[in-house]
């Protein structure tokens, strides 16, 4: 009965971890006109370094997913890339997306 039990929480363990699957492994914050071509060349040097370019969330790549930008940032994304600039927090997207890091 207990052996029951523990292999009965152990698969659910298990199927948890791959249900969740997060689809983004990086999520590129930035400041369009302050680190736009910084914010590319990141991502190219990202998927050079074996992690697909898909798995890589950068705006301009993904504009079926602006509407929902904060739950992409919580829900499916594993690493949140931050390009910081004078002006990053003015914007309030940016600043968004911040927040919803921080709850991930």
């Amino acid at each position: 009965c207990v052996l029951t039990t523990l292999v009965a929480l152990l698969l659910y363990i298990l199927w948890v971890r791959l249900r969740r699957r997060k689809h983004y492994v990086i999520f590129i914050s930035h400041h369009k006109a302050d680190a736009g071509v910084l914010a590319r060349w990141f991502k190219i040097l990202l998927s050079a370094s074996n992690v697909s370019p898909a798995r890589i969330f950068l705006d301009v790549d993904c504009l079926n997913h602006l509407d929902t930008l904060s739950a992409v940032v919580t829900d499916d994304t594993h690493n949140f890339l931050l390009l910081q600039t004078k002006m990053t927090l003015t914007r309030l997207w940016c600043a968004v997306e911040v927040v919803a890091a921080v709850k991930n």
